[in-house]
């Protein structure tokens, strides 16, 4: 299994769209960090279970799509799961 950290980028994105879903109802605010959270828990075990960022092409980038959101995450040594961004999937990659 391996190890998932969180770049500083994600972390912002995450806190970012849990509290705008707060303003609104934190009851969803939370399903929706719980959803992360369970995929990211998936892609301990499995790191290669999402699909290869289409416009970007390199192997070790991939994304899982949660809901309207796209989670990207690089691939390192050893299976370990750098998590790069949250992304709202009408907003374009800035990578």
């Amino acid at each position: 299994m391996g190890k998932v950290e969180w770049s500083n980028e994600a972390r912002e994105d995450l806190e970012e769209f849990y509290l705008q879903y707060c303003e609104f109802s934190e009851k969803f605010a939370q399903k929706w960090a719980d959803d992360i959270f369970e995929v990211i828990h998936l892609l301990e075990k499995n790191p290669r279970l999402g699909r290869i960022v289409p416009e970007l092409q390199v192997q070790s980038i991939r994304e899982m799509i949660i809901g309207k959101y796209r989670l990207l995450y690089q691939i390192g040594k050893d299976d370990n799961i750098e998590i790069l961004t949250i992304r709202h999937s009408s907003m374009p990659l800035n990578y």
